[in-house]
């Protein structure tokens, strides 16, 4: 497999006196696909500025502006920091006040919300995306370790795959000895991109020669295959853990996240190992228990 070791460090070119990150095209993230909708392919380059986020929510005062967006009790403790070290932080840094609800909050705050006032859009804008919200966080039933993403446009193409995912058992009697499971330790966070104040994706990483090798082997397979979609998909196991397209689902907005404090704090966390006895072939689609549908399995 190519060397991956740029991939968190893209290049960053100027057009127009604007700056861009030119991220690998053969690099896959699984939850590129995970909106139900058709898929639309973006553009590689992203844009740095703040200039695309919606605005409609963002009320206007006599003072300026006003926003209401919802924190879930755990992160509040993220965002405040020690002492109110990151609140103070990042209400300098977007020149804005940011008021968390509390047991006794009163007319600035309404059904629990988290208010952001500033003398700008663009500074609300940007304590908005550096907020951390509920809905872009993986739930338990669906937290799975990646090792290729297909784009299957039809049953028979469904039904191909299915075949070679099952042909996959050489693989891994060629990597395991018998009654062997890979043990992978979950250890450390990265991020897609190169800039951690303004994420998309913030996924675990994984540790396991065995298992990276294993996975190599089956990407390999079905990037000959060209059920992949793309040349040479990099195998990067991981395991996403926040994602700004879950947040998409339900509001059609995909926006940063700061995961600066975060990286900070939990970069090297250490989630300890666990036992892989099986792979699955699975659907972008949920069943009645909020799992992801399986089509086919491997026992290792």
């Amino acid at each position: 497999m190519a060397d991956d070791s740029n991939v968190m460090k893209p290049d960053v070119i100027n057009i127009n006196g604007r700056c861009y990150r030119v991220l690998e095209e053969n690099f896959i993230m699984d939850d590129e696909f995970e909106k139900d909708s058709d898929y639309t392919h973006e553009s590689t380059l992203i844009d740095n500025d703040y200039n695309h986020v919606e605005e409609d929510n963002i009320e206007e005062t006599a003072n300026g502006y006003k926003f209401y967006m919802r924190v879930p009790n755990r992160c509040s403790g993220m965002i405040i920091g020690r002492k109110g070290s990151t609140l103070k932080q990042l209400q300098q840094e977007t020149e804005t006040k940011i008021k968390l609800p509390t047991s006794n909050s009163h007319s600035d705050h309404k059904n629990g919300l988290t208010c952001i006032t500033g003398s700008s859009k663009r500074n609300i804008i940007s304590a908005k995306c550096s907020g951390i919200e509920q809905s872009i966080m993986q739930v338990p039933q669906r937290l799975h370790i990646t090792i290729v993403v297909l784009r299957l446009l039809d049953e028979a193409e469904e039904d191909r795959a299915k075949q070679i995912f099952e042909n996959c058992s050489d693989i891994a009697k060629k990597h395991l000895k018998a009654n062997e499971h890979p043990m992978v330790r979950v250890k450390g966070l990265e991020i897609m991109g190169d800039d951690p104040s303004a994420a998309n994706v913030l996924y675990a990483k994984i540790h396991d020669k065995i298992m990276q090798s294993l996975g190599e082997d089956i990407a390999d397979r079905f990037t000959t295959s060209e059920l992949t979609g793309k040349d040479g998909p990099r195998l990067k196991l991981h395991a996403t853990l926040m994602n700004s397209r879950y947040r998409s689902l339900s509001t059609g907005k995909a926006e940063f996240f700061d995961v600066r404090d975060i990286l900070k704090e939990m970069g090297d966390f250490d989630f300890g190992s666990e036992r892989i006895n099986s792979i699955h072939l699975c659907k972008m689609q949920k069943n009645a228990d909020g799992q992801y549908i399986t089509v086919a399995s491997l026992t290792l």
